[in-house]
């Protein structure tokens, strides 16, 4: 059995737009014209995980996830003549926030084959399935329209206030395969393939100009000698990984590319089991880097850089075991 908490998904961005003398949509019975986009928020994972071992090869696991957060998004869009008190009839100023909570539970499932070659070898292969899946979530709107008066103050028109309206995101199918090659409790290799419809991808009822995704995984462990009586480092589990991604976002008909390495280690803690009398170093406190690349210059795009430091902890322990003796 496993549980855990991790990020499903982020969001942070702040754009602006300014429309001025000159350019090809300046309009001049309207005027100079600032537009402002942002958003913040995300959506966490919650999972509980369990698995049954069928003959001595084959596994069959089920997750069950609660997904659950909040985005906030907002748009402006204010009209600099109407600042400057030049009011031009039936032009407002005008902003829209619009809230949504996320709140519903997500069935996944996998299957897994290893194959014992010779003493210590084992080639494992296997595959995931998310089926399409409707999340329930709950909806705020505040629109309302501002008018500058001549005593600098605002004086603010609501247009449209609603809450709690219900709504539903539907999250595409994902699909994934893989294999890992393992000598021991010394050496791991390992590659992942996963593939999502994000195209048939609908938020609150609405689509968007997403397109399928699909991403490559490849990673290796190295442990000198977990068997060793002393010399820490010989515990230590190193780490090196990738991944290469053609994510679900186009722009101006340019899919983003999101590329990159990681490096990390799995610092072993000793623990103590008196009950059964040994010394267990299972448990690990995980620490990794990863350096990539997402997005290019071609089309007038934007590419950044990241670098992402992460922590995490493993815990492991004997669970359910009869006693022979007391």
């Amino acid at each position: 059995a496993s549980f855990g908490i991790v990020p499903y998904s982020s969001m942070s961005y702040k754009v602006s737009q300014q429309l001025r003398e000159g350019d090809p949509d300046y309009d001049t019975s309207i005027g100079d014209i600032d537009y402002l986009f942002s958003g913040t928020g995300g959506i966490h994972h919650f999972f509980m995980g369990t698995a049954c071992k069928i003959g001595k090869n084959l596994s069959l696991g089920v997750n069950l996830s609660y997904l659950f957060g909040a985005i906030d998004r907002n748009r402006s869009i204010t009209f600099l003549d109407s600042i400057n008190l030049q009011i031009r009839p039936g032009i407002f100023n005008t902003s829209i926030s619009e809230k949504t909570i996320v709140g519903d539970l997500n069935l996944n499932f996998g299957i897994q084959y290893t194959a014992f070659i010779k003493n210590d070898l084992e080639f494992t292969i296997g595959g995931i399935f998310d089926k399409k899946s409707i999340i329930n979530a709950e909806n705020d709107i505040y629109k309302e329209n501002i008018l500058f008066s001549a005593g600098g103050g605002m004086v603010k028109d609501t247009l449209e206030y609603t809450t709690g309206v219900k709504k539903t995101i539907l999250l595409p199918q994902n699909i994934g395969a893989g294999f890992t090659f393992k000598k021991g409790k010394t050496f791991l290799i390992g590659a992942d393939y996963y593939s999502q419809n994000w195209s048939e991808a609908l938020f609150l009822g609405k689509t968007d100009s997403l397109v399928n995704s699909n991403s490559w995984h490849f990673g290796m462990e190295f442990t000198p000698n977990p068997n060793a009586l002393r010399n820490y480092l010989n515990w230590i589990h190193y780490r090196i990984g990738g991944h290469y991604t053609n994510t679900y976002l186009q722009v101006n008909g340019e899919q983003l590319k999101d590329f990159g390495i990681s490096f990390g280690l799995g610092i072993p803690i000793s623990t103590m089991r008196p009950d059964l009398q040994i010394k267990m170093k299972r448990s690990t406190f995980n620490i990794a880097v990863e350096l990539g690349q997402r997005g290019t210059y071609d089309n007038n795009l934007i590419k950044e850089k990241y670098a992402i430091l992460s922590f995490s902890l493993t815990l492991y322990d004997f669970w359910f075991i009869k006693r022979k003796f007391d």
